[in-house]
């Protein structure tokens, strides 16, 4: 002990026994730094889809993980083509083409 800094010499933040805890555990630390990314992430992109490409994930990562932190998400406009807007009864043409052969 007497070779090292002073700076370490005299650290009084962490007890002997461990790291401080005020943050919490490791795991409720990363969760919040995640929700955090996430959450600043959503609200400067349109759009989920966006959102994946800019932090390199997939988009139903982002929408798995908006949900798990409670964060809302935007919905597309109506009519856009894109979203939970949809039109009933009209399926996409590889499972219309397999309906008629059946």
């Amino acid at each position: 002990p007497e070779d090292l800094p002073a700076s370490f010499k005299n650290n009084k933040s962490a007890p002997p026994d461990g790291p401080p805890r005020e943050g919490g555990t490791l795991k409720e630390m990363l969760l919040r730094a995640e929700a955090d990314i996430f959450k600043a992430t959503l609200s400067r992109c349109a759009t989920t889809r966006e959102a994946a490409r800019a932090l390199g994930v997939n988009q139903s990562t982002v929408v798995r993980k908006a949900r798990l932190h409670g964060l809302t998400l935007r919905t597309a406009p109506e009519g856009s083509g894109r979203g939970p807007a949809r039109k009933k009864g009209r399926g996409n043409a590889r499972t219309a083409g397999i309906a008629r052969l059946g």
